[in-house]
């Protein structure tokens, strides 16, 4: 019994030192500053869409929070590659980019927003 417990938490640490847990829910006003970086590319209501680079740019409003933040941890840790994104997610803190998905998460668009 307690070698599985000791496996079980062994391949959570793992995990977690590699980004593959989403961090807790972020804070969407705190994010909005720091989405600033992400503007250029997918516009800072995260709308914009330019079919003409490589692969396209995703617009991110509306998006689930977790699915951003999943993909912004991956691409600071090489699982998802795109060279731009992978420059640009440097600087940020697992709660900055937390913070990220949360701001773009909240906006509202009915593309990602199911209607009621």
């Amino acid at each position: 019994m307690k070698r599985n417990s000791l496996l079980i938490l062994t391949s959570l640490l793992s995990a977690l030192a590699t980004g593959s847990i989403a961090a807790a829910a972020g804070d969407a006003a705190a994010g909005k500053d720091k989405a600033i970086t992400c503007a250029t590319c997918h516009g800072l209501d995260g709308k914009r869409e330019i079919p003409l680079l490589q692969g396209g740019v995703a617009k991110l409003a509306g998006m689930d929070e977790h699915k951003l933040l999943d993909a912004l941890i991956a691409y600071r840790y090489g699982r998802r590659i795109h060279p731009l994104m992978q420059f640009f997610v440097l600087p940020y803190s697992d709660k900055d980019m937390g913070d990220i998905a949360a701001y773009f998460s909240a906006i509202k668009d009915p593309l990602f927003t199911p209607q009621k």
